[in-house]
């Protein structure tokens, strides 16, 4: 076993020179980045420009900012947002997860009360909603720099850029959802995993025996976390037996907790006909088969293409590469941490060839941590790789991981609007100004939700007419479209995606000539109609 505070690659044979052995016991906190060292040019200038302290923490505050500034755009609450917001806004504490939830959502119940709670006191607004999941995704790049203990100091950096800047990161800081709490929790059981794999004392007992068992109450995905740190444990038992009790009794809480929330809440609020629709569009196929093989490359390069805001799906699958190589090469040089950093992703897998676990990009992202180590490792391979051809190669991984990162930082950095996903208040406010007297405005379908949480925020939109149609039923259609002429004239609006019962209703009224105005904003269509018009 190596010492405790080795870094990765160095020469466990020959003590340093420059620090006794003894001194390694305390360390300040940024102390590992010294391991290895790194002999690049200008050296000296390099260090005085940005020490490797001061660049984790710039990197990390750069990160911390680009969060912040989402929060403060303050986007409008998209669909499954308003879902969620529901809940807050119409029930008590005492009911509040009193199934079925409204519009069958199942979130975390710990998640959804302290949502609640916190709500009590500073509002239902959007940016109150979403200060859970930003102190979260803030947290998760605040607890970054106590992962240095099993990276060098490259990867730790690399790892960290990658994170601050992900577009997964940023966009799910600032929504009202559980995903960048769940990264949080990712984060933890990788601290918690290092500290058990290094046989450290639990100092804090009770704290832990607290996180192992609200976590499940706290994000579904950590099942996956538990099933990671049991492999990583299981790897270890040879080499450390006696130290493993702890970590072994934290885990069965942890288990214990999970399937006592997965029976009294997860397994009945999941049991709807839409949610098995949705998981089976993305359940994973069994790899029996060529084509199963490409699925499950399509789909890493996709979801690696949500995490960073990327277009290609060439540049998904560079990253899904790059992971790869970083995966081995930790498995390579510490199997137990490797397989932490691993089995969650691949109990995911595993789990959706049963139907049970949809991978679809927005459930994934409590691996959003661990794919940034990965693909850090990844680069530190191929960069040593390379040097050993010229030392000057050794930047060429990195400096393409960079070039494909480029414009979705620049667009994160210099332009907020571009994660809004359905601007309800804005297309709302143009309809309040455009309507003429007598006007009525039917609010179809996707957008009643949102329209029943804005009508609580600004009372001139709870004159807005509901209007929901059953889908694949076109007697329902047709009573609809009878409702919107029989009012003369008016504005119809849209929310989320034209299916085919949007496109048809609007069809009614082109057809004839009654369109008179539209509006259009991101995720959200609109037109004024007058079916009396000549």
């Amino acid at each position: 076993m190596r010492p405790l505070f080795e870094g990765p690659g160095s020469n466990r044979s020959q003590p340093r020179n420059h620090e006794p052995c003894c001194a390694m016991k305390k360390r300040p906190l940024f102390h590992p980045f010294r391991y290895p060292a790194n002999h690049l040019p200008f050296e000296g200038l390099r260090r005085f420009l940005a020490p490797p302290p001061l660049a984790l923490l710039c990197i990390l505050a750069f990160g911390c900012a680009l969060r912040a500034e989402q929060l403060l755009w303050n986007r409008s609450l998209w669909l499954d947002e308003a879902f969620l917001a529901l809940a807050i806004v119409e029930r008590p504490l005492s009911t509040l997860l009193a199934l079925p939830l409204p519009y069958g959502q199942t979130p975390p119940p710990l998640f959804l009360i302290l949502v609640k709670i916190f709500s009590d006191v500073a509002g239902t607004s959007e940016m109150a909603l979403r200060a859970l999941p930003f102190a979260s995704a803030c947290l998760t790049l605040g607890l970054w720099p106590l992962l240095a203990r099993r990276h060098s100091r490259a990867g730790l950096l690399a790892g960290a850029f990658l994170l601050a800047v992900s577009y997964g990161g940023v966009y799910y800081a600032a929504e009202f959802k559980p995903y960048a709490t769940e990264a949080l929790l990712s984060v933890f059981f990788l601290l918690a995993a290092m500290r058990f794999l290094e046989g450290e004392p639990l100092r804090h007992p009770a704290g832990w025996a607290a996180l192992f068992l609200l976590a499940p109450w706290l994000g579904f995905p950590t099942v996956f976390l538990l099933a990671g740190l049991a492999g990583g444990l299981l790897a270890a038992q040879g080499t450390a037996p006696k130290r493993l009790g702890p970590a072994w009794a934290l885990l069965a809480v942890g288990g214990l907790s999970f399937l006592a929330m997965y029976g009294v809440y997860a397994r009945p609020a999941s049991a709807t006909q839409l949610r098995a629709g949705y998981w089976e569009a993305f359940a994973a196929p069994l790899p029996t088969s060529l084509s199963a093989f490409v699925w499950y490359g399509e789909r890493a390069s996709q979801v690696l293409c949500h995490f960073f805001g990327l277009q290609e799906p060439w540049q998904g699958a560079v990253l899904a590469g790059l992971a790869a190589i970083g995966a081995m090469a930790v498995l390579r040089r510490d199997r137990a941490y490797g397989l932490v950093l691993t089995l969650p992703i691949a109990a995911a897998v595993l789990l959706s060839m049963t139907g049970r676990f949809p991978l679809h990009e927005r459930l994934l992202i409590f691996t959003l941590p661990l794919c940034c180590l990965l693909l850090a490792e990844g680069l530190v391979s191929l960069g040593t790789l390379f040097g050993r051809v010229r030392p000057a190669l050794k930047w060429l991984p990195a400096a393409a991981v960079l070039a494909l990162l480029v414009r979705p930082t620049a667009a994160a950095v210099f332009d907020p609007g571009t994660f809004e996903r359905q601007e309800f208040r804005k297309i709302g406010q143009q309809i309040l100004q455009a309507r003429a007297d007598g006007d009525a405005v039917f609010v179809f379908q996707a957008a009643v939700p949102l329209l029943e949480y804005y009508g609580r925020q600004d009372p001139r939109l709870t004159g807005f007419t509901p209007l929901s149609v059953t889908r694949g039923d076109p007697s329902s259609l047709d009573e609809a479209v009878r409702t919107v002429k029989a009012a003369g004239h008016g504005w119809v609006l849209f929310a989320h995606v034209r299916q085919r019962e949007e496109r048809l209703l609007e069809a009614a009224f082109e057809d004839g000539g009654a369109v008179r105005q539209r509006l259009a904003a991101k995720g959200v269509w609109a037109f004024a109609f007058d079916v009396k018009r000549p």
